[in-house]
């Protein structure tokens, strides 16, 4: 819901961010291309191949790193992977996961939200 009315309680924003995913908990198991799709304040969707599908599951920690394209800076998040499901369509992957943020400062939220927010003015209703 694009007023942040509904489960998810915060207004999500659609984008299209490339970066990498890290399982840390309960064991480290290798670092996986991603793709986001949306973010809010609490969390974000990201979206992968097989090898995220069978590395990573619900309730696991993940490391995220997503550079910005213009400074090059890596905005760094931590969360706990809330689902999993097989994607719709393998255009991003065959995987989507739904994290949660986690252990990571407002600070890094900010960052990677304000730029969504700034690149993208209209909320996803998704």
């Amino acid at each position: 819901m694009a007023d942040g009315s509904g489960r998810r309680g915060a207004t999500r924003y659609t984008m299209a961010l490339e970066g990498c995913a890290e399982r840390i908990s309960p064991t480290p198991a290798g670092i996986f291309r991603v793709a986001a799709t949306n973010i809010s304040l609490t969390g974000l969707m990201v979206h992968g191949h097989s090898d995220l599908g069978v590395f990573v599951s619900g309730g696991d920690v993940v490391r995220l790193s997503f550079s910005s394209p213009d400074t090059g800076v890596a905005v760094v998040v931590k969360g706990v992977v809330k689902w999993k499901r097989r994607s719709a369509l393998n255009i991003l992957g065959q995987w989507s996961l739904g994290v949660k943020f986690q252990d990571t400062s407002d600070s890094e939220i900010r960052k990677l939200h304000d730029r969504v927010q700034k690149a993208w003015s209209a909320p996803s209703d998704n």
